[in-house]
C-alpha cells in the first residue's frame, strides 16, 4: 500500500535563536498534523567567510550587516539539541536538520538523528556530502540549483559513502560504486531526491514543477519537494506528480525578523497546507481503476440492461429481433452478454419488458 505524504515542516533558522520560539514552532508542526520538523545545524564561522555578502532575498527583514553576522543570530545552541529531540520524540513528530559542517554532523550523530537533510547550496560540497553518507540511515537531498549532471555526481559519491570507509581516491572510484548492484540498491533504500527551486519565494516560471518526473526517471528514486512558492497549491501539483516528501517553511509571523519569514507559512496557512496535501492525496486515491462504492447505486440505475422486447417463449432462440435494452434497476444481464446469448434457448417465458436473468 502506498505510504502518506511525508510532510516535513522546515523550521530552519525561523526560530530567530529564541529556544522557546522554537518550541512554539514544533507545536504549530505537530497540530497541523505534519510528520517532521526540520532545523538547520552549523558553526556560523565554518559556514560563512568574513563580510561574505547577503543573497539579495536574504536582506528582506534581516538589518545583519553580512551572512556571518546574520547566521551568528540565529545559530542553534548545541544545548537546544536534547532538551529539543527530546520534546519531539514526546509530541509524536520526526526531529531533521541539516548539517552544514562536518562538526555539526558528528552532533547530529550524537543525538542518534537517522535521517539527514542536504541543502541545495550543499549538493557540490563532495566532502561534506560524502561524510553524510557516512552518518545517515536515510538522507533527503535537495536539488536547487542543480542540473542532472550535478545529482548524479552527488548520488554516486553517497553511493561510495555507503560502501566504503575510506573516502574515495578519485571520481573514478565513485562511478564505480555508483553503477554497481550494491550502489544502486543502497540508494534505492536510503535516499529520496527534493526538487527545489532556490528562490525565496520562488516564482511561477521558476518552479518547473515536470522536473519530479525527469528526475524519477533519470535515477529511479523517490522524489519529492520543496517548497518554496508563496502559496497553498504550488505542493499539492506536486503531490499529483509523485512527490512523496513535501517540505515547506513554517514561522510563527511573516513580520518577524530574518530572511525566511516572508517566504514561510503562519500556522494557520499551514494548517491549511497540510490539509490540502491530504486531501490532494485522498483525491488522487491508489490508482487502481474501479467501480467506488458511492457509485454502485448510480451503476445498478444509469447502466442498461438486456429486456425482451417482446414475449419470448420457454426454448424459443434469443435473437436480435426479441432482445433489447432498457434501465431497469435490477442486477439482471448485461448487454454485454447480448453476442454469448444469441441462438440460445430461453430457459422461461419471457413477456415484453422482462430483464433477462
Amino acid at each position: 500500500m502506498k505510504q502518506p505524504v511525508y510532510v516535513i515542516a522546515e523550521i530552519g533558522v525561523n526560530h530567530n535563536g529564541d529556544y522557546d520560539k522554537a518550541i512554539s514552532l514544533i507545536d504549530v508542526a505537530v497540530k497541523a498534523g505534519a510528520n517532521a520538523v526540520k532545523f538547520q545545524s552549523f558553526v556560523p564561522e565554518k559556514l560563512a567567510a568574513r563580510n561574505l555578502k547577503k543573497a539579495d532575498y536574504q536582506h528582506h527583514g534581516d538589518s545583519a550587516p553580512d551572512q556571518l553576522s546574520m547566521l551568528q543570530n540565529m545559530a542553534m545552541p548545541e544545548q537546544w539539541y536534547s532538551p529539543i529531540i527530546g520534546y519531539c520524540k514526546e509530541q509524536g513528530i520526526d526531529f531533521l536538520s541539516t548539517a552544514f559542517d562536518q562538526q555539526s554532523l558528528q552532533l547530529l550523530n550524537k543525538h542518534k538523528v537517522k535521517t539527514y537533510k542536504v541543502a541545495s547550496g550543499e549538493i557540490t560540497n563532495l566532502p561534506l556530502l560524502w561524510q553524510t553518507g557516512q552518518f545517515a540511515k536515510n538522507i533527503i537531498l535537495s536539488t536547487g540549483m542543480s542540473n542532472l549532471a550535478d545529482i548524479e555526481l552527488a548520488l554516486a559519491n553517497l553511493a561510495h559513502s555507503f560502501l566504503h570507509q575510506s573516502q574515495p581516491v578519485n571520481t573514478d572510484e565513485v562511478f564505480i560504486a555508483y553503477h554497481s548492484v550494491a550502489g544502486q540498491a543502497a540508494l534505492s533504500e536510503r535516499v529520496t531526491i527534493l526538487h527545489c527551486t532556490s528562490q525565496y519565494p520562488a516564482p511561477d516560471k521558476a518552479i518547473c514543477l515536470n522536473a519530479l518526473e525527469t528526475i524519477a526517471n533519470a535515477f529511479k528514486l523517490p522524489v519529492g519537494y520543496s517548497d518554496h512558492s508563496q502559496d497553498l497549491l504550488v505542493s499539492s501539483l506536486a503531490v499529483a506528480k509523485g512527490a512523496t516528501i513535501i517540505e515547506k517553511h513554517i514561522t510563527l509571523s511573516h513580520d518577524l525578523p530574518g530572511p525566511d519569514h516572508k517566504a514561510s507559512l503562519e500556522p494557520h496557512e499551514f494548517y491549511d497546507f497540510v490539509k490540502q496535501i491530504r486531501r490532494t492525496e485522498l483525491i488522487l486515491g491508489s490508482g487502481v481503476k474501479s467501480a467506488q462504492s458511492c457509485e454502485l447505486q448510480t451503476k445498478l440505475i444509469a447502466r442498461q440492461t438486456l429486456v425482451a422486447s417482446m414475449v419470448i417463449k420457454q426454448g424459443e432462440l434469443f435473437s436480435l429481433a426479441n432482445l433489447t435494452t432498457q434501465r431497469t434497476g435490477i442486477d439482471a444481464a448485461s448487454p454485454t452478454k447480448i453476442w454469448d446469448l444469441l441462438n440460445t434457448p430461453a430457459l422461461k417465458t419471457y413477456q415484453a419488458g422482462d430483464p433477462i436473468d
